[in-house]
Parts: C-alpha cells; structure tokens; sequence
C-alpha cells in the first residue's frame, strides 16, 4: 500500500516536502491483510522554530448504510476503538488529530478533528442508501477546514491521512476523488465480500484496496496494525 503523496501548498506556514518510508514489519497473524510499506510526505518545521514536534490529522470515513446493520457494525466500532488506542498510546505524546465520518446517502462528521487522548468515537448507526459521493465531500471539506486553520504554535504537520471504510457500492465522481487526493492520502478498505473493489481502488491513493473480512479479529487486527505504523512514522519524523 504504497501510498502517492502529492506535494501542495498549505495554509498552516511555508514548509518543505520531504519523503520519509517506513518499513512494515509481518503480523503474526497470516490470515490478516499486512500493511505495506507507507511513503509519507513530512513538512519541514516553520521557521520561527517554536515547535520542535509534529503532528498527523487522521480521518475515519464509516459506512453506516442499512448493508452495515448488526455485526458488521459492531465489529467496525471495535475495529475503530483498536485504531484510536494505538493513536491515543501515551508514546505518541499527543501526536494524532482524530476525526471521524459516517456516511450512508448523506454525511456527517460525528467527530471533528481533536487529540486522539481526548477524542470519543461514537457508535455506527446504521440505515439508508451508500454514497460515496457525499463521503469525499464531507471528507474533503473537513480536512481542508482543518488545515487551514492558524497554527500560531508552529506545529509541523504531515500529510493527513484518510481511512475510507465500505461494504458496498456507489458511484463515484472523479472529480471528487482528485480533489481529495491533492489534501489527503487515502487508504480504501472493503469490509466483507460484497465491497466493490473497483470503485474503492480509484478512491485509494494508490489504487489498492485492502480487504477484511467479517470475522471480526481481521478487522480490529489490521486498524491496529495502521495504527502502529502511523505511530511508528510519526516517532520517525520527530
């Protein structure tokens, strides 16, 4: 899963891209999806050099449409919760901004972009259609209005990162799709056998998606394993 950063101007300060790759080790699970190699786009710091750490915006996008309802539900609440304690873990030292998405015909962020320490993910509440139109939009709006925000401390941001999360299938707009590719990287995951790849690989930044199964331990395993190579970079890049 070797994501394709693209180099942008930000609004938080003049910055630098540089590249920084890091490595993933294998689960011990076999049955669970391994994570790639991630190659990560880092800015340097402002240069009044207020701060000397980083931070990584890390948006969830949940499908929450009627195909989700009972235990795909409750698996992904679990599997969201494994991602938030490896983001939240005290080593990170406030590193992760969390944010969280649902979506089924319509959008809504249930929550804005906070510290994961502090961040509480609501449960998914299922029903409705699936369009994934509506998710990048409000995915798009949302880290956009993230980041451009004053950044008064100084802080140096990466690339945001976005987990894009589907059971089923939706029309696409490619319009959408490069829109958010130019502010954010894009993990596309298909939950269980019915996700369509084919429209969940032109949302990834890469054009892969990875899928989980049902069984509910792949599920928490791989968010988990995101979450400790996120980490693990963000160690890297201070």
């Amino acid at each position: 899963m070797t994501l394709q950063s693209t180099t942008q101007t930000q609004p938080l300060g003049e910055f630098t891209d540089q590249q920084a790759t890091i490595p993933q080790p294998p689960l011990k699970n076999d049955s669970t999806p391994a994570v790639p190699p991630m190659n990560f786009t880092t800015r340097k710091k402002t240069r009044t050099g207020i701060a000397n750490d980083c931070k990584q915006l890390v948006a969830v996008v949940n499908d929450v449409s009627t195909s989700m309802t009972g235990e795909k539900a409750r698996e992904s609440d679990q599997a969201n919760q494994a991602l938030h304690n490896e983001l939240a873990a005290p080593e990170n030292k406030n590193g992760f901004i969390l944010a969280n998405i649902h979506f089924n015909h319509t959008a809504k962020t249930v929550v804005a972009p906070e510290l994961a320490t502090t961040a509480i993910l609501p449960p998914l509440t299922t029903g409705g259609g699936t369009s994934f139109d509506t998710a990048l939009t409000q995915t798009l709006n949302m880290v956009t209005e993230f980041m451009s925000r004053e950044n008064p401390e100084g802080w140096d941001y990466l690339r945001p990162i976005v987990l894009f999360l589907s059971d089923g299938y939706s029309p696409v707009s490619q319009k959408n799709i490069d829109a958010l590719h130019e502010v954010a990287d894009v993990i596309a995951i298909a939950y269980g056998a019915d996700a369509d790849e084919s429209t969940l690989s032109c949302i990834a930044s890469d054009g892969k998606v990875h899928r989980v199964g049902t069984n509910g331990h792949e599920f928490r395993a791989f968010l988990a394993q995101v979450g400790k190579t996120l980490s693990q970079k963000l160690a890297t890049a201070r």
